[in-house]
């Protein structure tokens, strides 16, 4: 309910699905809007936003094909890792425990 009421601002919408397991919301979801507009428009102001103390990212939906896709472009032309989900005040001095 609080993904749709946030998002419903920015037009109509069509479905809006958290995904869930067993153990409850995975992190992300889907909001499907009636317009592309709408849709443009909240991506434009959504993304990089903090919803409930963290930073979200709101993009364009892609299909499992296309982000595998993508993946394996990335894959053969990268050298870099991508880090995520780390405490705020962590730096490149920090150490593993």
């Amino acid at each position: 309910k609080a993904l749709y009421n946030i998002f419903s601002a920015f037009g109509n919408i069509l479905s809006c699905k958290v995904a869930c397991d067993e153990k409850g919301p995975k992190g992300y979801g889907f909001v499907h809007f009636q317009k592309q507009e709408s849709a443009e428009r909240a991506i434009d102001a959504m993304n990089g936003m903090f919803l409930n103390y963290r930073k979200i990212f709101v993009g364009r939906f892609k299909s499992h094909k296309e982000r595998e896709a993508e993946r394996g472009a990335w894959a053969r032309q990268s050298t870099s890792a991508d880090v995520k989900d780390f405490e705020e005040d962590t730096d490149e001095e920090a150490t593993l425990r």
